[in-house]
């Protein structure tokens, strides 16, 4: 009996008591800021309504945007070509993307940043250099400097070329800067359709023409084009873009979304 006594009152055993004791307390303590943490999560998720002007202001505003549908061709009796729709594109080039100011660096952060200008200038040169030799407008030189100056001017929409069609523009994207993406490159992308006709004059008037993929009528119709513009056209698609920065837009997903309707080929006797 005595040596339980004293086996109970020794140092050890107080100790692991207090132990004991301040466990119970810490694991107490954190199952209730866990409950604390877990109710105000539920509270936010499903409870909890933000103010109608905090989310007016802090939320994109997203704006509407036609989708076209590809414009359907237009055939002779043979299947040959007479009209069709085309992909042209407009390349610009933000010269601002990756560039980093000097303004309060240290001299360890200035040269590293002196070391990455290097390597984006290297780049350009190069991208001027395979610009000359796809396009041929202008010099290597020429095109150094202007994208040179837009970068030195924080230009974010320096115009390289209008208008290309699909096969140039694959070669650009193989070019330096431009095959990188463009948060990290810069290039810029403006996609547009136009309508060819293979044959040109030929029996224009009765192919007839368009303007924008809308049948141009002076209360008539102009041709296969305008007499089965609604065929030819289909449905535009609609969706809901919203800005990311001061140039880009991208879908908004929580808005509704309609896809285009590509148009119908028209098939002719025409021979």
């Amino acid at each position: 009996m005595m040596d339980r006594q004293q086996q109970a009152n020794s140092p050890r055993t107080k100790d692991s008591d207090r132990i004991g004791k301040i466990l119970t307390v810490c694991h107490t303590a954190f199952i209730f800021v866990t409950l604390i943490i877990v109710g105000r999560l539920f509270y936010l998720q499903y409870i909890y309504q933000p103010d109608d002007r905090s989310v007016r202001y802090l939320t994109p505003r997203a704006s509407k945007a036609v989708i076209e549908p590809a414009r359907g061709a237009i055939l002779a009796e043979d299947g040959r070509i007479l009209a069709m729709s085309a992909p042209i594109y407009d390349i610009y080039l933000d010269c601002t993307v990756g560039k980093v100011s000097s303004k309060g660096l240290n001299d360890k952060a200035k040269a590293r940043r002196d070391s990455l200008e290097n390597v984006w200038d290297l780049k350009a040169q190069k991208l001027a250099e395979g610009l000359h030799e796809i396009l041929g407008a202008k010099s290597a030189v020429e095109y150094y400097n202007l994208i040179r100056n837009g970068r030195d001017n924080n230009k974010k929409y320096v115009k390289i070329c209008i208008g290309v069609d699909r096969k140039t523009y694959n070669r650009l994207c193989e070019l330096p800067l431009f095959n990188e993406k463009s948060n990290n490159g810069g290039m810029i992308v403006e996609k547009n359709n136009i309508r060819l006709y293979p044959y040109e004059k030929l029996a224009r008037r009765t192919i007839g023409f368009v303007r924008n993929n809308k049948a141009v009528t002076n209360n008539s119709y102009v041709g296969i084009e305008g007499k089965f513009n609604s065929y030819l056209h289909g449905k535009d698609g609609v969706e809901y873009l919203r800005k990311i920065d001061r140039i880009h837009r991208v879908h908004d997903n929580d808005s509704s979304y309609v896809k285009a309707v590509d148009g119908y080929d028209v098939r002719t006797t025409l021979n």
